[in-house]
């Protein structure tokens, strides 16, 4: 399924962009547009301040009609706090991390927008937090939606290539250094993840300025990152990217400082998702994130991200997925055992079924042995009980006329249902009915009798004994009913 990226790397100088079109097979790079920012106070009015004029700038360019927006937000504008939390899961280092921050940092805990990014796990957590003003924050966001953008990602600027080159070199320790004109950002990278990262504010400088400026503060975060972390840093490469100092001298600083060889990066070329495009011009230095983040989104890189409004359901796993999937395995085993015991079952009914069949046949066979072709044997068989029943109560077999239900059906509809009486046994043959039971006095026993001689079954109603049990407090008594011959009274 295609996707088409919008990928923003918004800085204090300058706005670039790349519309970005991946596939199942390739992801095109369709344009690319850089914007510088004019110099001036920005409004409070969306469509008057200096992001709103690049973003235009940027939409009339590029075909970004449906595209994904993705952005980075200048570095100048995050803070960045180490702390360590007791904690491994997401979902509790998420809760307590407000709690946590609030005294390190310079402004209230409700202006500000909070995410973490982990550096390592183990019995506790060793987190980078970030933090973002929303007043500085907010007129960007306005830009971007009077252009109907809303970014599903933002990351600030350097942190998407920090993250795509610790993805890719796993097994290094390095820096990487992100340089635009005003900020430079040091990440220190160890074993696939970002542990410390240092923005460096340096504004309108000479280069060599910056150079010392940049050599002072990567001296600092290695002594930082020994203060932080039990273990020494030891980087083996240095990467940098931008275009805010030149990179020979760069590259001559690090060796000085580190005696570490230091390489410009090409996200394009760097081993992640292959990037191709659609035009003849060489992708520039400002084109490492926009390239990263579409890259973090293709190979779901966890990341920070301070977009609160974001995949809802994404957040939910990342916090929640351990006990997601524990409950969908258990889920899923249940399931199968269900259905194996709904075909098991299926299958035990189905021979209970056909042996049933092979009785009733069989004993079909031997009733009416006469029937040489079996087709449904239930049927056939009430088909023949019926013409047997209809042959005796026509070739005079009298008292066989009447049924054992029809005789119960009128001893239940003729004894009135005011008379305490329970029947405890029924025996019928020799054209009479023996009825035994028990009563609550002995002037019941006279009314069942009365009642019983209106039925058109009985000839004759003797009550053959009725006596007081002493124990039970109740009448036992047996009656003795005689059925005509022709099986009903004329």
């Amino acid at each position: 399924m295609s996707k088409t990226y919008l990928s923003i790397d918004i800085r204090d100088e300058s706005i670039s962009a790349l519309l970005i079109k991946s596939g199942l097979k390739d992801n095109i790079v369709e344009g690319q547009v850089c914007v510088p920012l004019e110099a001036d106070e920005v409004s409070e009015k969306p469509n008057e301040n200096q992001w709103y004029r690049a973003i235009a700038s940027i939409v009339d360019r590029l075909k970004v009609n449906g595209a994904v927006c993705l952005i980075t937000i200048p570095p100048a504008l995050v803070s960045y706090r180490n702390l360590r939390i007791p904690f491994k899961e997401n979902r509790k280092i998420r809760q307590v991390l407000p709690f946590e921050v609030e005294p390190l940092l310079p402004f209230p805990l409700d202006e500000v927008i909070l995410d973490f990014q982990t550096a390592r796990q183990s019995e506790n957590s060793d987190v980078i937090a970030a933090a973002v003003e929303r007043a500085k924050l907010q007129p960007i966001l306005d830009a971007l939606s009077a252009f109907h953008l809303s970014p599903q990602v933002i990351i600030p600027g350097g942190f998407p290539v920090a993250l795509c080159l610790a993805n890719q070199k796993e097994e290094d320790s390095f820096i990487y250094i992100d340089i635009d004109e005003s900020t430079s950002t040091v990440f220190a990278v160890v074993s696939g993840r970002v542990h410390l990262v240092r923005s460096i504010y340096m504004g309108a400088v000479s280069e060599e300025t910056k150079i010392r400026t940049l050599k002072t503060n990567i001296q600092r975060l290695l002594v930082a990152f020994e203060t932080i972390y039990a273990f020494e840093f030891q980087p083996g490469t240095a990467y940098f990217s931008g275009g805010g100092m030149a990179h020979d001298a760069l590259a001559d600083m690090i060796f000085d400082l580190l005696d570490i060889p230091a390489e410009p990066v090409h996200m394009e070329e760097s081993g992640g998702p292959i990037f191709h495009k659609n035009f003849n011009e060489d992708l520039p230095d400002y084109a490492n994130n926009p390239l990263a983040l579409v890259s973090i989104d293709l190979l779901r890189i966890a990341s920070l991200n301070f977009f609160q409004e974001r995949y809802p359901f994404y957040r939910y796993w990342e916090e929640y997925k351990s006990d997601i999937v524990k409950t969908g395995v258990v889920g899923a085993l249940v399931l199968i055992i269900g259905m194996y015991g709904l075909i098991f079952q299926a299958r035990y009914l189905s021979k209970q079924i056909n042996r049933i069949d092979h009785q009733i046949a069989a004993i079909f066979q031997s009733t009416f042995p006469e029937v040489s072709r079996i087709v449904d044997p239930l049927q056939q068989m009430q088909v023949k009980v019926r013409q047997a029943k209809g042959k005796n109560i026509f070739a005079g077999s009298m008292n066989e006329g009447v049924l054992n239900i029809e005789i119960l059906n009128d001893l239940s509809r003729l004894i009135p249902s005011s008379i305490d009486v329970v029947v405890t046994r029924f025996v019928r043959g020799g054209g009479a009915v023996l009825i035994s039971g028990h009563t609550d006095t002995f002037n019941a026993v006279d009314d069942i009798k009365g009642a019983l001689s209106r039925s058109e079954y009985f000839k004759e109603i003797t009550i053959s004994s009725a006596n007081m049990d002493k124990s039970a407090n109740r009448v036992q008594f047996k009656l003795k009913l005689t059925i005509p011959e022709t099986g009903r009274i004329s």
